[in-house]
C-alpha cells in the first residue's frame, strides 16, 4: 500500500525510533508499504518514520538498483568521503550539497530476523535522519 510521506514540520520526524523486536506479518507489511511508497515517489531511500511509524526500519536502493530492506540498521564501518547533490522525500523541493562517506558497511536484520552485513557504495543514509540544509 502506498503511504503518505510526512513532511518536515511533522513532529514524528523529530522523534527517536524504537528498535524492531517482533518479526512478524506486521513487519513484512511495513517493509512492503515502504517499498511501494518509495517506488511510487521515485526515491532512493525511505525510513519508517517518514510514513509515521517510529521503528528502526528503512528501504534503500543500492548501486545495483536493488532494494535493500534494513531492520535495526547500524553503520559498523565507513571509509572515504564524497560530496553529492541530495534531497529528501520529506523535504519536498529542498536540495543541497552534502558530505557523506564513499563506502559504508551496514549491519542490519532482515524481515525474518537473520542478520545481514553489506558493504556497498553509499547512495543514501541507512540510518534514518532528516536531511537539513547546511548540515
Amino acid at each position: 500500500m502506498i503511504r503518505k510521506i510526512l513532511q518536515k514540520d511533522d513532529p514524528v520526524l523529530h522523534k527517536v525510533c524504537h528498535p524492531v523486536t517482533q518479526f512478524d506479518g506486521k513487519l513484512a507489511g511495513l517493509l512492503e508499504d515502504l517499498t511501494a511508497t518509495l517506488e511510487h515517489a521515485n526515491g532512493l531511500g525511505l525510513a519508517a518514520p517518514q510514513i509515521g511509524i517510529l521503528r528502526r526500519v528503512c528501504v534503500v536502493m543500492d548501486q545495483d538498483e536493488t532494494y535493500l530492506e534494513l531492520v535495526n540498521p547500524q553503520i559498523v564501518e565507513q571509509e572515504g568521503e564524497q560530496e553529492g547533490f541530495e534531497g529528501c522525500l520529506s523535504l519536498s523541493g529542498m536540495y543541497g550539497i552534502v558530505k557523506r562517506p564513499m563506502k559504508v558497511k551496514v549491519q542490519a536484520q532482515r524481515r525474518t530476523r537473520w542478520t545481514r552485513s553489506s558493504r556497498r557504495r553509499r547512495k543514501r543514509r541507512p540510518n534514518p535522519a532528516l536531511f537539513r540544509k547546511g548540515a
